[in-house]
């Protein structure tokens, strides 16, 4: 994102981590991706796969589909995790700079070796004229010795947190004990362990007490049937958003969204997250805020501003009356005494 302008659609990049000064952040984000998907001996590989397992030992039967949640789960996080690696950094060198691009001084970075990207016509559509102009000779901003000392060391850290899974080679493992003495240590294993009939003996209430995957110890197979499924989502990813990909905007999965229907529009619009907050949320309150608003105005404000107007309109009608014209005083005397006069005589008759 700080690289190349704040470019968020993985559309629109493509071969980073072999164009000059980004080849320490592909290898980096390769050891992330790795360790994220949980990959055979990876830190993630041991952490993911002791959770896993605690899942089906603390949850028991009757609740194991939850553990089995979890393992697709698992498997959805290496798709997309190397979906990112393999449409960004690998393949196709490409690249166009996101809405920041105007921010960015491109003359202020030094060599960032352009021209090694090779990806001639850049295409930079939507950016108007100023717009492509300024993208055309935009120069990505590779990160310094800082930010690549920190990724290096997180690297590092992915692979050596892997050792900490041999602290303790008991059936639980280091998270077991960990899951066991905290508040996650689930309780449902015991309860139906007391609702078990006793004529099934010790043996189901210890298979109670300790849930089994397809009839194996979780903490025994777990290992192996988590890797084959991380492994499976890597290559769905490799098939799908590597393999026979010439341009950094498609790839084989793309063949996929019509046979998918609506979801793939739905997916685009963020499952219309937005929209539906927007007119649950934000609509309602929009409009009773303008009702609120105008009663406010009309009458709170109206009736408060009615009692301050009222002084005020018949002082200006008074007002003239006391002009200080002596001869506008002797006229009003005058017409005083017509009215008087007039209304004796109408009296009296």
């Amino acid at each position: 994102m700080h690289g190349f302008a704040g470019q968020l659609d993985l559309r629109k990049l493509s071969g980073v981590a072999f164009m000059k000064g980004w080849g320490i952040v592909g290898i980096a984000m390769l050891v992330g991706c790795l360790n994220l998907a949980g990959f055979p001996f990876s830190a993630g590989f041991f952490s993911k796969d002791q959770i896993i397992a605690e899942s089906f030992v603390q949850l028991g039967p009757g609740y194991q589909w939850i553990g089995w949640i979890l393992l697709i789960t698992a498997g959805l996080t290496a798709y997309y995790t190397f979906r990112v690696f393999f449409r960004v950094f690998i393949g196709p060198k490409y690249f166009e700079p996101g809405d920041e691009v105007h921010a960015h001084d491109d003359h202020g970075h030094g060599d960032h070796g352009h021209g090694d990207h090779g990806h001639g016509d850049h295409g930079h559509a939507g950016h108007g004229e100023h717009g492509r102009e300024e993208a055309a000779h935009f120069h990505p901003h590779a990160p310094g010795w800082a930010i690549n000392l920190v990724l290096a060391t997180l690297a590092v850290a992915c692979l050596a947190a892997a050792g900490t899974a041999f602290l303790n080679t008991d059936e639980h493992g280091w998270v077991g004990h960990m899951v066991h003495g905290s508040s996650a240590n689930y309780t449902g294993a015991a309860a139906f362990l007391e609702a078990a009939p006793a004529h099934e003996g010790a043996e189901a209430g210890e298979h109670a007490a300790h849930g089994m995957f397809l009839g194996q110890n979780p903490h025994e197979v777990m290992y192996y049937v988590s890797s084959v499924v991380g492994l499976l989502g890597i290559a769905a990813a490799f098939y799908l958003h590597y393999m026979g990909r010439t341009t950094a905007a498609t790839s084989k999965a793309d063949a996929l969204v019509p046979a998918l229907g609506p979801i793939p529009k739905w997916a685009q619009h963020k499952w219309y997250v937005d929209e539906f907050y927007n007119a649950v949320i934000v609509l309602p309150l929009r409009v009773l805020s303008h009702v609120f608003h105008t009663i406010d105005r009309l009458l709170v404000d109206g009736l408060v501003n009615l009692a301050g107007a009222t002084p005020r309109i018949i002082g200006s009608r008074v007002r003239p009356w006391q002009n200080g014209q002596l001869h506008g005083y002797a006229v009003g005397m005058a017409g005083g005494v017509a009215v008087l006069v007039a209304a004796v005589v109408l009296l009296s008759l």
